[in-house]
């Protein structure tokens, strides 16, 4: 599964649209994967955008990427539904498509639960938020959490995550519990303050 180039869709189910918003997000995903997109769609457990759906299609570079997307845009069967989508809203798109870039492997078949911590960085402190990644990750691989980090390529506003990728919601908990008493775990939290502005977090399992 290539996942180093990764776009993502935010719905927000209307009352009463959940399982057709589903149903229409796991046949876009079906003529995704057609094309050579690799898809997991999650839902939002805890947090921004709780209740939500999140489609994400990954690939393993931008030409890639921009490539299978382009060819399931032209595909008769994604415009149909489309047309489906817009004539008939079960749901609202409130973020995306956004376009990343992972920095770090990213698993969701090895983790399927991962918290997304989303920042906006000015661009002259990006390079130093990368840079505090391996730090990151060396306290994480003690409870068996992986991490990565994201830089939107495409979107408005531009921002960085960092993806705590776990295999269950009780490793998970375990994580947060240990990670958050550290006091290198509390440095890096205050360390990464002053690099850019934490503006959201949520927690995304399996939708199904």
């Amino acid at each position: 599964m290539s996942w180093n180039v990764v776009s993502t869709v935010v719905a927000r189910p209307n009352p009463g649209g959940a399982m057709i918003s589903m149903g229409r997000m796991g046949r876009a995903a079906a003529i995704m994967r057609e094309h050579g997109l690799t898809v997991n769609i999650g839902r939002v457990l805890y947090g921004r955008d709780f209740g939500s759906l999140v489609m994400y299609a990954g690939s393993e570079n931008y030409e890639k990427h921009l490539t299978n997307m382009g060819a399931t845009m032209a595909d008769p069967a994604f415009m149909a539904l489309q047309g489906e989508i817009a004539s008939m809203p079960a749901s609202e798109f409130t973020d995306g498509m956004r376009v990343w870039r992972n920095i770090g492997a990213a698993d969701p078949e090895k983790y399927p639960f991962t918290n997304h911590r989303f920042y906006m960085v000015p661009a002259k402190n990006v390079q130093k938020a990368l840079d505090m990644l391996p730090s990151v990750q060396a306290m994480a691989k003690p409870y068996n959490i992986g991490v990565n980090m994201s830089v939107s390529a495409f979107g408005a506003p531009l921002m960085m995550t960092v993806n705590y990728q776990a295999a269950s919601l009780s490793d998970a908990g375990k994580a947060m519990d240990g990670m958050s008493a550290s006091p290198d775990w509390q440095q890096s939290v205050a360390d990464a303050g002053a690099l850019g502005a934490l503006v959201g977090a949520s927690m995304v399992g399996p939708a199904m």
